[in-house]
């Protein structure tokens, strides 16, 4: 079973965003699985820079998105985004070492990242992009590259 299992109410109704947050969603399932088989150190590693990589991708992209709606909550938002930020970095920075993060911190975090972020700040500024009639061009999904 996967750490985390998307479902329709994680959506926000704006296409690129939505599939970004899938996207998240299967690099946190491969991260979780690489650990809990004990997969070599190179591995995890290489896992959790994709994800650190794509966590910054997709909070520009966010961020490009409430900057060009002038989004009132913009500050707090970042202000989460940068708070995420700094943790995955401090877990690639200890992976790199050769050291497993503590698995029930990681995933009371991932579980922060992927549902309460989302179900709370992200819907917020999706009905707001949706209320200013924002819309992005839908783009073929790319998977991230593991």
């Amino acid at each position: 079973m996967s750490f985390f299992e998307w479902d329709n109410r994680f959506n926000i109704g704006v296409y690129e965003i939505d599939n970004q947050h899938k996207n998240l969603a299967y690099l946190v399932n491969t991260f979780f699985e690489s650990i809990r088989k004990n997969n070599n150190i190179e591995e995890i590693k290489l896992i959790v820079n994709e994800l650190s990589e794509y966590i910054w991708v997709h909070f520009q992209t966010e961020e490009n998105l409430m900057r060009d709606i002038d989004y009132q909550e913009y500050a707090t938002h970042q202000c989460e985004h940068k708070r995420f930020a700094k943790y995955i970095e401090n877990t690639q920075e200890k992976i790199i070492k050769g050291n497993v993060p503590d698995l029930i911190e990681l995933e009371n975090f991932m579980r922060d990242l992927l549902v309460n972020h989302v179900l709370t700040f992200d819907q917020h500024y999706g009905l707001v992009l949706k209320e200013k009639n924002v819309r992005l061009v839908k783009t073929r999904p790319q998977l991230p590259k593991i």
